[in-house]
């Protein structure tokens, strides 16, 4: 991702590809069940932000 990119998982994050270099920021959330992040890459991310919905 560049720099001024805006991106929102609201799904699980599987990195099993390479997604190195990340410097925009990403945003977890989903109000129905947990979101998992998991792979054989590790995932980086320079900017998260992580919502809880209740």
């Amino acid at each position: 991702m560049h720099g001024t990119a805006h991106v929102g998982f609201h799904t699980n994050d599987i990195k099993d590809g390479v997604f190195n270099n990340n410097s925009g920021s990403v945003g977890l959330y989903n109000q129905d069940q947990r979101i998992t992040v998991l792979g054989n890459n590790k995932t980086i991310f320079s900017d998260p932000t992580v919502d809880f919905f209740r």
